[in-house]
């Protein structure tokens, strides 16, 4: 089973309701969110921690998985068992996905206006034309961004992984002979989002839902 949960940073999240979630993290944790300036980067980070809590609850994972957070030698933050998890956030969202037997990679990216050739070293030549020729080349370049930057972060190596060697064919990647599975996660408009699963799955095996905190 896979759920994505997501919410949005807030204007309205008032500080003694700030201070009531920060609590809820192990004091490490706390000094690390207060560690950003802006307090929107403050709330993304408490976010995706309350909505990793939260999809382990549902998992029924038996212990509170932000006291069991590890880490691999590429630094991706992993807990003990059967469960996986990954965190995106931009914009007003931020999204978490957890799995129950899988590996799982997510990233959402909000649609802005970019220097398209800045990043075509990340593409390879088919996927660059595919981008140059669609009819919306935003959609386009954000579709194959975050289909990419999922499957490197399942992956768990981050950029470690050149997006350039990613490559997806009909919805699937291989990586070092281990496929991945592409979806899409429908969130907001001017935004876009995959989730990367290393098994196939059933659509109706994914559940996606909004958590307002």
């Amino acid at each position: 089973m896979i759920i994505v949960l997501y919410s949005k940073i807030s204007l309205h999240f008032q500080e003694q309701c700030f201070e009531h979630y920060l609590q809820r993290l192990p004091k490490v944790m706390q000094r690390q969110v207060m560690q950003y300036q802006k307090w929107q980067d403050q709330q993304a980070r408490l976010l995706g921690k309350l909505l990793l809590q939260s999809g382990c609850k549902v998992l029924q994972y038996p212990f509170d998985p932000l006291e069991h957070i590890e880490y691999t030698r590429f630094k991706r933050p992993y807990v003990p068992g059967d469960i996986d998890f990954n965190i995106s956030h931009a914009g007003e969202y931020v999204i978490c996905a957890i799995a129950g037997g899988y590996r799982c990679g997510i990233d959402i990216e909000k649609h802005k206006n970019i220097s398209l050739l800045d990043y075509k070293t990340h593409f390879t030549k088919k996927e660059w034309l595919h981008i140059h020729t669609a009819k919306d080349n935003t959609t386009s370049f954000f579709t194959i961004w975050t289909q990419k930057e999922a499957i490197i972060k399942g992956d768990g190596r981050g950029m470690y992984l050149p997006l350039s060697a990613v490559t997806i064919q009909n919805g699937i990647s291989l990586i070092d002979d281990q496929p991945w599975y592409i979806y899409p996660v429908p969130i907001g408009q001017s935004y876009t989002c995959h989730l990367a699963i290393d098994n196939p799955v059933a659509t109706s095996d994914i559940t996606a839902k909004y958590i307002a905190y």
